[in-house]
């Protein structure tokens, strides 16, 4: 595919999510996101179904988020694994918030996962916090927001995060103790001096490159680093970011990350989400054809916000794309209004 074909089609919202947070489960009642989807063969998966899912699941207390495993045929229908949370990591002095999955295989066949981290001090106002009413919590985001309204909700996010990866020869089952901090915030920097989110890492051109946001405190930017190896140090490629929010006024001016990128025949298209003034989140595309320069897409954004009362109210962000061998597929998250999140699915169609 090449990437005016993707430029030149359009892109069909379903309806309704493809997962839903689960009520009976506390560890994931509030939200279920970030979705990593892949072939199942591919990847050497023990599953009878085709395709795989890691998500995030985040509990209404928000005590710790964690990562499950959903299996499907369809890609719309999934299945969660009975042995989820597959990583949830805690302890009794903090707790801890994963984000963002990102998988890979190593040449050694070993599994690669990695995402972002924050731990929360498990004190008395994180118990208070934690303990409050869903609807409460909502109204004093609300309020949060009023107070700050040039602050974007990724600058808030990102603070106080770093990477970390995981590693098992079994995708079902991770222990807790591989886990090592692979990347940290530059405190010298410039756009990524105040916190870190988002990590994607892929091999390009025999190389490994970690894709990620960071923020000065104001705004949220793309930066890039490079690594020889997927256990190799990672160094940042530019010292400037490769992706940067819009002019005032813009969809994106308050934030501009890319979470995925996919290989076309002639070019590199990156999938991003965009926050405008209003926090209201969007998706849009950019294009490369060195993975260093980077162009956004002047018929962004691809993917709006949903109407009032919509699961996609909020925000619609955290693109992924995955291409099934016959369909193009974007998934993301949304967010309602009182922010529990869901995975969305649109399914792109060709110009004719």
């Amino acid at each position: 595919m090449k990437l005016e074909e993707i430029l030149n089609g359009k892109w069909k919202t379903l309806e309704e999510p493809v997962l839903l947070p689960s009520l009976e489960d506390n560890w994931e009642n509030f939200a279920s996101m970030s979705p990593e989807v892949f072939s199942n063969k591919e990847y050497n998966f023990p599953s009878a179904l085709k395709f795989g899912m890691f998500y995030i699941g985040v509990s209404l207390k928000g005590a710790n988020w964690g990562i499950g495993y959903a299996e499907s045929d369809n890609l719309i229908n999934w299945k969660k694994h009975e042995g989820n949370p597959l990583i949830l990591p805690h302890d009794k002095e903090f707790n801890c918030q994963l984000d963002a999955p990102s998988l890979l295989m190593g040449d050694d066949g070993k599994y690669h996962l990695i995402c972002e981290e924050k731990k929360i001090p498990n004190n008395f106002q994180t118990k208070l916090r934690n303990s409050l009413n869903p609807n409460f919590k909502t109204l004093l985001r609300r309020l949060r927001n009023l107070m700050h309204l040039n602050n974007p909700t990724v600058v808030n996010h990102a603070m106080g995060r770093y990477f970390v990866q995981f590693t098992s020869a079994d995708p079902f089952s991770w222990d807790i103790a591989s886990k090592r901090i692979i990347f940290r915030h530059d405190s010298g920097g410039t756009f990524d001096s105040k916190g870190i989110l988002s990590p994607q890492i892929y091999q390009f051109k025999n190389q490994y490159y970690l894709f990620y946001g960071g923020t000065d405190g104001h705004k949220a930017f793309t930066g890039l680093a490079t690594a020889d190896s997927i256990d190799g140090v990672w160094r940042k490629v530019l010292p400037d970011p490769i992706l940067s929010p819009g002019e005032k006024g813009d969809w994106d001016e308050m934030h501009a990350l890319i979470t995925n990128i996919i290989k076309t025949t002639d070019a590199y298209c990156a999938f991003y989400e965009g926050e405008d003034c209003h926090k209201k989140y969007r998706i849009g595309i950019a294009y490369s054809y060195d993975l260093e320069k980077w162009t956004k897409w002047e018929g962004n954004p691809i993917i709006d916000v949903g109407e009032a009362g919509s699961f996609n109210e909020l925000m619609v962000c955290g693109p992924r794309a995955f291409f099934d061998g016959e369909q193009l597929n974007l998934f993301f998250n949304t967010h309602d209004k009182n922010m529990s999140g869901c995975c969305g699915l649109a399914v792109f169609h060709g110009d004719n």
